[in-house]
């Protein structure tokens, strides 16, 4: 291998001021042709493939290995698809070198509107680009930097320079339909240059082009796997395949076998659905809308199981058609408990991401009320309903203010379960009591009245109460100081229920000027005795 140099084909002073034409220094043809061959070619030699790779700009070295010529071997530099359509300049400094050589160096000299250079008698000019380029004189002409009418020659307006030499090896040649196609190694790059075998045995350049490489075709997947709900078995389905009501009736998957990765999944469904839920505006569009499906009724809809993108979300994005009685026209934060008929169920997955949609066919809005052992649940827990009849968290204190939740309720802070009595009692149901480091009596809770409120609805032990700072053994209470504000009016809008072995999960919206609405959940544990015990309340 040749060692490359670093070398540009430099067209100063092209469009404006006065340059001298560099010549270099007159080499004495070797090898390479400057007219047609003549003569009938039966076959494709060795040494017609010489002539061609000279012919378009590349030297031969004294050990028969090749390298691009130093003045105009820079067609090796450029990747074209039509040989015909290149700039002016690409031709006129192609033919320098062998103009140079045939009149050796005795070339004429004129001011042209753009400088001073050395000229090529224009018919010479136009004749040899019209032969291995196919390029119609008219065509060159429109060119007025390189072309000037007044003497008809084709003159530099600048100085040129010495481009980047590259290593060639000839690799492979093929013939098609006179189309003749030579595989060159230039660099490290393998590139095609094809050209047209003429009739009088000579030939045209037609491309320069990076070798096609045919990619091999993706792995297929014909098929993917679906459960029915969380705990449902799971199935390998491929088109026409059933998975409870749903037929798989699409499945598109994108999936790099190299990278062992699924770009995107596209798995459509038939079948027509009730489902129970809720409706709501999509957060992500404007005019959008999700519908929030029952848990109970997860286990009706096909879930994807993949390692690559994330399990069923619970919703999916309603199309709603215009005919549509029932169609929901709800500001962000309402919701429209209801019923829905769909129909055509899309999972589409991309970057991680699950979207799912499906057509809906009926809307049913439910008047359905809180039954009464849940809506139990939710006042005790620190609401109350307002003087419209609307469920409201309660003012001042409650457990419901703290948005960020509670993982084990048995396990909150003493001040916590202080603030959920306060919102449960009133100032009648405290003591007075003088306790150490306030000057005058304050209100407290009776130690005994406390814990037993406490151990009604909360699963924690009165020595986890009693080892903290709100706690006067005593004076035999409990107190903490500070009095609550009043707040905002934050409204509690029920969604449903899910019943799961001894729990109940009860789903529901906070929503009130300061924070939006959020989605929460109240989880309950039912007691074998009766009764139950608050276990978490979170966002979802």
């Amino acid at each position: 291998m040749k060692k490359l140099f670093a070398l540009v084909l430099v067209f100063a002073l092209l469009l404006s001021g006065c340059g001298k034409i560099e010549i270099p220094e007159v080499i004495e043809p070797a090898e390479e042709p400057s007219e047609i061959e003549g003569g009938e070619t039966d076959e494709i030699t060795e040494e017609f493939i010489e002539k061609i790779i000279l012919n378009f700009g590349a030297e031969k070295e004294e050990d028969g290995t090749f390298i691009s010529d130093k003045t105009r071997g820079f067609l090796f530099e450029n990747i074209f698809e039509d040989a015909s359509q290149l700039e002016t300049k690409y031709y006129f400094f192609w033919a320098t070198k062998k103009f140079i050589q045939k009149y050796n160096g005795d070339l004429d000299r004129f001011e042209s509107p753009h400088g001073i250079g050395y000229s090529f008698p224009a018919e010479e000019f136009e004749e040899i680009i019209e032969t291995y380029f196919g390029v119609a004189p008219e065509k060159l002409r429109k060119d007025g930097i390189f072309y000037c009418e007044e003497h008809n020659a084709y003159c530099s307006p600048g100085a040129i320079g010495f481009g980047a030499q590259y290593d060639i090896e000839i690799l492979s040649h093929t013939e098609n339909d006179k189309e003749l196609s030579i595989r060159l190694l230039v660099g490290n790059n393998v590139n095609c240059l094809k050209v047209l075998l003429t009739e009088n045995g000579g030939y045209r350049f037609l491309s320069y082009l990076p070798e096609e490489t045919k990619e091999e075709e993706p792995e297929r997947i014909t098929s993917m796997t679906f459960k029915l709900g969380s705990e449902g078995e799971t199935f390998e389905l491929s088109p026409n395949d059933s998975i409870g009501e749903w037929v798989l009736t699409k499945l598109d998957v994108d999936y790099d076998s190299e990278t062992d990765w699924t770009d995107s999944i596209e798995a459509e469904f038939s079948g027509t659905v009730e489902l129970k839920g809720h409706i709501e505006r999509d957060p992500m569009s404007e005019f959008a809308y999700d519908f929030v499906i029952d848990r109970s009724e997860f286990d009706r809809m096909p879930w994807l199981v993949h390692k690559d993108f994330k399990e069923f979300r619970g919703w999916f994005i309603l199309n709603i058609p215009e005919w549509l009685e029932n169609s929901p026209e709800l500001d962000f934060g309402e919701t429209l408990p209801c019923k829905i008929t769909i129909v055509n169920y899309r999972i589409s997955c991309a970057y991680t991401e699950t979207a799912d949609r499906a057509d809906v066919i009926k809307i049913e809005p439910l008047t359905e009320e809180i039954p009464a052992l849940y809506e139990e649940m939710i006042l005790n827990f620190g609401a109350v309903y307002n003087h419209e009849e609307k469920l409201t968290v309660r003012k001042g204190v409650s457990l419901y203010n703290n948005r960020e939740g509670y993982m084990d309720c048995s396990r909150m802070g003493p001040a916590s379960y202080y603030s959920w009595i306060m919102s449960l009692t009133s100032i009648e149901d405290r003591v007075e009591a003088e306790l150490p480091g306030f000057i005058s009596k304050v209100y407290a809770y009776d130690a005994e009245f406390f814990e037993n409120m406490v151990f009604k609805y909360f699963g924690t032990s009165a020595e986890y109460l009693r080892n903290s700072e709100y706690y006067y053994p005593e004076q035999g209470c409990y107190h903490v100081d500070g009095a609550p504000g009043i707040g905002d009016t934050t409204y509690i809008q029920y969604l449903f229920p899910e019943e799961k072995d001894d729990r109940v999960i009860i789903y529901f919206t906070l929503s009130d000027d300061y924070y939006g609405v959020s989605k929460h959940a109240l989880t309950v544990k039912l007691l074998p005795e009766g009764g139950y015990n608050y276990a978490s309340y979170l966002p979802e």
